[in-house]
């Protein structure tokens, strides 16, 4: 992955603030995918739940505060930033110190490889905005490997920007989201409009640009069966696919 950090700087430190005016929902559908992890947890057994790009580990920490978290269940995060993983390990410091929770410095692929190599599985893989920054040609490799390292029955569950496949419709949702892009300067962020515009007109080059067709179909040649994706409400999609 080459494409430098857009959120490493200004846009980075106010993300939290913008993405309350950029998709407003985001807290209630992050918990939703949140329920939907918790729904594939094995009540007879042990569960592991891989974070891809976990961030500062709130999603992790969401799972964790769930009351259906107990010992069985085993939550690792991979970050390739070590300020992420920094943070992270402090979100979920006392996930870790109870071995209840891991964090690891690594690439996506990387990790993914090793895992191969070692026999290792996840029950469920959890990305969220993750994968709409690879290119087709780089998620054509990372699918396949997740779907080797999916135990059988298990589950890649996503939620990501991704572009509907009628381009009427798409480019009803982008002119929507330029706006509530435009709207930043409303709200106190004028210095953020320019640079996320820019962050999405990177994301709608020809080989970053995440359809929907493209994407079930790319899930379904990795092996996935089921692939669903549901909208929540514009660009954003909740994807499930299961091994």
């Amino acid at each position: 992955m080459t494409r430098q950090n857009d959120f490493a700087g200004e846009m980075g430190r106010k993300y939290k603030e913008a993405m309350k005016i950029l998709f407003p929902g985001e807290e209630k559908v992050t918990a939703g995918l949140a329920s939907r992890v918790i729904a594939n947890y094995n009540p007879m057994g042990e569960t592991s739940v891989l974070d891809l790009r976990c961030g500062g580990g709130e999603f992790l920490k969401l799972l964790a505060n769930s009351s259906r978290y107990s010992s069985r269940v085993h939550l690792t995060g991979i970050d390739s930033s070590p300020a992420m993983i920094e943070k992270a390990e402090r979100e979920l410091e006392s996930e870790i110190a109870k071995g209840k929770a891991r964090i690891v410095q690594a690439d996506i692929t990387r990790y993914l490889e090793a895992m191969e190599l070692t026999g290792q599985t996840a029950d469920v893989v959890t990305a969220n905005f993750v994968f709409h920054n690879f290119t087709r040609a780089e998620r054509a490799i990372a699918f396949p490997l997740i779907y080797r390292t999916i135990a059988p029955g298990g589950v890649l569950l996503m939620l990501d920007k991704v572009a509907r496949t009628n381009p009427r419709l798409h480019a009803r949702d982008l002119a929507e989201q330029y706006r509530r892009i435009d709207s930043l300067a409303e709200h106190g962020m004028p210095e953020l409009v320019q640079p996320w515009k820019k962050h999405y007109d990177y994301d709608e080059t020809p080989e970053r640009i995440m359809i929907n067709k493209h994407l079930r179909d790319d899930l379904m040649f990795a092996g996935f069966k089921d692939v669903r994706v549901s909208y929540v409400p514009l660009m954003e999609g909740v994807v499930e696919a299961r091994k």
